[in-house]
């Protein structure tokens, strides 16, 4: 069997922000109405910040099923590695054959922020928005363009704990989109001046609180530190309607939604849908003065439909490596 093994820079030239919007939301419309299986993460701890996971999924109509392995190093910050490496393993249904190898990091980044822009594109209506980012990282560079794919943005206001990234995320922005960037020196400052949020830390304990928020933002939070951990605060999720990527995933792995339940700050009944329930309704279904809030984590079939499409973008186009590779009889 053919096996395509598309490598980083490959990714980045080849998946654009509203592809894949529109490559999620045929996903979760099919994992809504097909067989889905996505069984829980894998973890292992190998030592202090370094970690090892593997995620799986399957989606009955796509006719693949992958494997997502990787590693989690943030004692790669400030080197010339990414936090994140890693691979996502595509095998066809027909034989169980190896037909891909995607890298991972790059899809993750993509994924991780058009998720973002897909809930924002169903759950907002289709105006001006002022931006706000907390955590100039890599995502939060990433939720810029996301949020521009899909939303008209008048204005962005950053901040991070480190100012100095914040700073320099602003002068990026300005550079590369014309938006009115700037950094800001305390989160509430952000939040409390903006339409859309996007909150993209690794933080353990809260960095955004609902008190900051006016009536008829929108949130997005992006944010994993586990079971254990949560970037938004209690007075958040009370006073917002609350929108998840996937259910099961959100329930077994989010601290920001595993621990308000415990305490029993809400209940599973306040969530009020996901990524299977958002991409088959109408519109975004919300009065003026509603706050919305959509908390992701991340989940396989985002992963497994990214690699689907760059491995038949690539075969048109006779891009990534080619070799033969499988177990056959003699």
């Amino acid at each position: 069997m053919e096996l395509t093994i598309i490598s980083h820079a490959d990714v980045e030239e080849m998946l654009n922000f509203p592809e894949c919007v529109t490559v999620l939301e045929e996903a979760f419309l099919k994992a809504r109405t097909g067989q889905c299986l996505t069984p829980p993460r894998t973890p292992l701890v190998l030592g202090p910040q370094k970690n090892f996971g593997a995620m799986a999924a399957y989606v009955e109509g796509m006719n693949t099923v992958g494997l997502k392995v990787n590693t989690v190093f943030s004692t790669n910050s400030g080197t010339r590695f990414h936090i994140h490496q890693g691979a996502i393993l595509v095998f066809e249904t027909e034989n169980g054959c190896l037909t891909g190898i995607v890298e991972a990091a790059a899809v993750t980044n993509i994924r991780t922020a058009a998720a973002s822009a897909l809930a924002t594109k169903i759950l907002t209506d289709n105006k001006p928005m002022s931006l706000a980012i907390i955590g100039a990282g890599t995502q939060g560079a990433q939720h810029i363009e996301a949020m521009l794919a899909v939303r008209p943005i008048t204005s962005l206001l950053i901040w991070d704990i480190a100012q100095e990234r914040a700073e320099a995320m602003a002068e990026r922005a300005r550079l590369k989109t014309g938006l009115k960037a700037q950094a800001v020196a305390t989160a509430a400052e952000a939040a409390e001046a903006s339409d859309l949020i996007c909150v993209c830390t690794p933080a353990v304990n809260p960095v955004l609180s609902g008190e900051w928020v006016k009536p008829g933002t929108h949130i997005n939070s992006v944010g994993f530190s586990g079971p254990g951990g949560r970037e938004l605060d209690d007075g958040l999720l009370n006073k917002s309607k609350l929108y998840v990527d996937w259910r099961e995933t959100i329930l077994r792995d989010c601290g920001d939604i595993i621990l308000p339940l415990k305490s029993g700050v809400i209940s599973e009944k306040d969530i009020l849908g996901d990524f299977g329930d958002l991409t088959a309704a109408s519109g975004p279904g919300r009065a003026p003065e509603d706050i919305t809030l959509f908390k992701a984590t991340g989940v396989a079939i985002e992963d497994l439909a990214c690699a689907e499409f760059l491995l038949k973008k690539a075969r048109r186009e006779n891009r990534g490596a080619k070799t033969l590779f499988g177990g056959f009889n003699d």
